[in-house]
């Protein structure tokens, strides 16, 4: 039950109550009266300005000032030992940190935050609507959105923003840093001397390891990590303890490692200063003011991080910034309670449009590198005007004089302020176009059909078969159009590591693909991908895989190692639902003690049956997940060959139109074994 209250200004901390059992007596929560501190003004000893409180048997009231009043969590902080938990966090299962405790009761409109996060309190807040609120980059940069018009996200529909902050000249006394993964030359004029490793030119403890010093002869000066003394050539003179100052002749440089610090002197070039920011609305208010997880990732230009609304639970985040650079922030909140925020650092301060004759014009999405890419534009043949330009912005990019015609599967070079372009399509089609601005000077349009490869066939090619050539026909990653994804499923065994790249049937053909080829996901529980020449995963399970390749919404393919659950499905365990039951997952059974890291595609496990009935061989979506949707076909059925015949191979069919299986032996343990490329399926019993 529940009662609408008018409240009544002057008045506070009504609202006493017991609750009791009409029957016995009994009271709980409390043997006295209890309070929900409700109140309209005035003052209100304890109040919740989410306006939810919550009484709860077995936790005590609120004991404040003599009165019994209302938790403002529906749990009360736990604590055990030294570490105790504030309202709304509880213990985590180590007993070391206090984590937002779960809510599952938000009203309509709602959604809970802090949830999990360390040391904050979880509550409920409003989504925000996305239709009717402005949203604004408030941070260090732009005096946290002031004014608030040149802050402001272009709102793309369905919560998608976006904005380009332009970053021109540091501020003078910023705290400035190296450029992560540059080097940079710092020049020494004759007679000035390199202090080490406590003087007013150079603090040493700025100096990271790695960092070298040439002298004007041509003698090589290696900073050492740890002693921060100088690693010097056979025939060097050392510098003694007490040696402050190093001289240097004229044309002397010190080349420093990647992320030096440069407190202690002027950074010339490629230097960086962080700022913290957030996202919100023009008013701070808390549906609509997001920041980071606290503990979460740190956002990091070219990525992409959760985000979470609500006072006191989205964190300020940090930036760093190169001078005279590009950034776009796309911030994504089609769900509220799932804000995604990705930054770029990209070559223009627009949005390139593509107009294809007289219709609506196509955003070309921001990808990496500095391409940007519209995927599965659909054309019918003929000829097409083609313009790319962001007239708000003032971007426009065309055709030379007399070089203005785009060939299908060629790059063209443009030129900013160019003429329009001409396409001429053959035959109907999707196509994929990529505007490549990472030489701005010199861009490039390329239109090429929506296949990523063509007609080329893409094989994984590794350690799995000894990288043998040609590759067998079973390792082709198949192309999916509907996801624009390339995959195949592989069993691995467990604790060895697996090296493999992508390329043509046989080497020395077109396609022969390593690690720069593509972007990396480590999303949904995927493995970590390893960098060396060729790719390297490393399972901790020894089952079937599903490597993809995905180029949905992207030039650049995106790679993604995730384990493939295969199961036997049907009505021959357990309680017979034919669900997808770990006990009856087939799994990748290496045999070969002298090789820890085999491979193949012969699933198989040892399971325990109930006795008899029917069943299939599936993925956990009947081949929505990975492909597998395994029976028999309709004139085994018809022919009553349907039956598995204990030790003698089966051959089954794929698809939603195969028929189920016929199991018909008595209850017992019996080892099912698939093979993924004759597609037959073996059983036999256990000794």
């Amino acid at each position: 039950m529940f009662w609408v209250l008018d409240l009544v200004d002057g008045h506070d901390n009504c609202g006493n109550f017991i609750v009791y059992h009409k029957s016995s007596g009994d009271k709980f929560i409390t043997q006295n009266d209890a309070m929900i501190p409700l109140g309209n003004s005035g003052d209100v000893v304890f109040h919740d300005i989410d306006k939810r409180v919550f009484f709860q048997e077995g936790f005590p009231a609120n004991f404040i000032d003599g009165v019994f009043l209302a938790n403002q969590h529906p749990f009360f902080g736990a604590s055990a030992g030294s570490k105790s938990c504030g309202w709304g966090t509880a213990l985590d299962a180590s007993g070391e940190a206090c984590l937002g405790q779960e809510i599952l009761d938000c009203p309509a409109g709602s959604y809970p935050v802090g949830v999990g996060q360390t040391d904050i309190a979880s509550k409920c807040i409003e989504e925000f609507d996305p239709t009717e609120t402005t949203v604004y980059l408030r941070g260090g940069f732009n005096g946290w959105g002031d004014p608030l018009e040149t802050a402001q996200f272009t709102h793309k529909g369905d919560g998608h923003y976006a904005y380009h902050l332009t970053y021109t000249d540091h501020p003078e006394g910023s705290s400035l840093s190296h450029v992560a993964g540059k080097q940079i030359e710092v020049m020494i004029e004759a007679g000035e001397t390199l202090t080490l490793p406590d003087g007013e030119m150079l603090a040493v403890n700025s100096i990271p390891a790695g960092s070298v010093l040439m002298l004007a002869d041509g003698t090589s000066v290696t900073l050492g990590d740890g002693t921060h003394m100088l690693s010097l050539p056979d025939g060097v003179d050392a510098p003694t303890s007490d040696t402050q100052t190093y001289a240097l002749t004229e044309g002397s440089k010190l080349t420093l490692a990647a992320n030096a610090n440069f407190d202690d002197f002027a950074c010339v070039t490629q230097c960086e200063t962080s700022y913290f920011f957030k996202v919100a609305d023009a008013n701070w208010s808390e549906p609509t003011t997001y920041g980071g997880v606290k503990g979460g990732d740190t956002p990091s230009v070219g990525g992409t991080i959760a985000l979470t609304a609500g006072e006191g639970v989205g964190q300020d985040m940090s930036i760093s910034l190169e001078s005279d650079s590009f950034y776009l922030f796309e911030f994504d909140a089609a769900k509220s309670s799932e804000a995604t925020l990705t930054i770029n650092k990209t070559p223009v301060a627009a949005f390139p449009m593509l107009t294809i004759d007289a219709n609506d014009p196509i955003e070309l999405a921001y990808t990496s590198n500095g391409q940007y890419a519209a995927s599965k534009v659909a054309l019918t043949a003929g000829t097409y005007s083609l313009v790319l330009a962001d007239a708000d912005n003032g971007f426009a990019v065309g055709g030379k004089t007399g070089d203005a015609d785009v060939t299908i599967g060629e790059a063209l070079t443009l030129e900013n302020d160019g003429s329009a372009l001409s396409l001429v399509v053959a035959s109907d089609g999707e196509f994929d176009v990529v505007l490549d601005l990472s030489d701005v000077a010199n861009p490039t349009l390329l239109v090429q059909s929506g296949v990523p490869y063509g007609t080329e066939k893409v094989y994984i090619r590794g350690t799995m078969t000894g990288w043998g050539d040609p590759a067998p026909d079973e390792d082709e990653a198949k192309y999916n159009e509907d996801t624009r994804e390339y995959s195949l499923v592989y069993g691995l065994e467990a604790g060895g590591t697996h090296a493999f790249k992508f390329a043509s049937k046989a080497w020395g053909g077109a396609l022969d693909l390593g690690p720069s080829a593509y972007d990396y996901s480590t999303a949904d529980g995927a493995l970590a991908i390893g960098e060396n020449g060729n790719f390297t995963v490393s399972p901790t399970e020894s089952t079937a895989y599903e490597f993809s390749i995905s180029f949905d919404g992207k030039t650049k393919g995106e790679l993604k190692v995730v384990e493939a659950p295969i199961y036997i499905r049907g009505g021959i365990y357990g309680s017979g639902d034919w669900g997808a039951d770990e006990t009856m997952r087939l799994n990748f059974e290496p045999s070969d003690a002298g090789n820890d890291a085999e491979a193949g595609h012969v699933y198989s496990s040892v399971v325990t049956t109930t006795g008899t009935g029917f069943f299939k061989i599936a993925d956990e979506g009947w081949g929505g997940s990975f492909g597998f949707n395994y029976g028999a076909s309709a004139e085994q059925e018809a022919a009553g060959t349907n039956v598995i015949e204990l030790g003698v191979p089966f051959d089954t069919t794929h698809g939603n139109d195969s028929k189920n299986i016929s199991f018909q032996q008595p209850a017992g343990q019996y080892r099912f074994s698939f093979d993924d490329v004759t597609k037959q399926l073996t059983v036999t019993t256990v000794e």
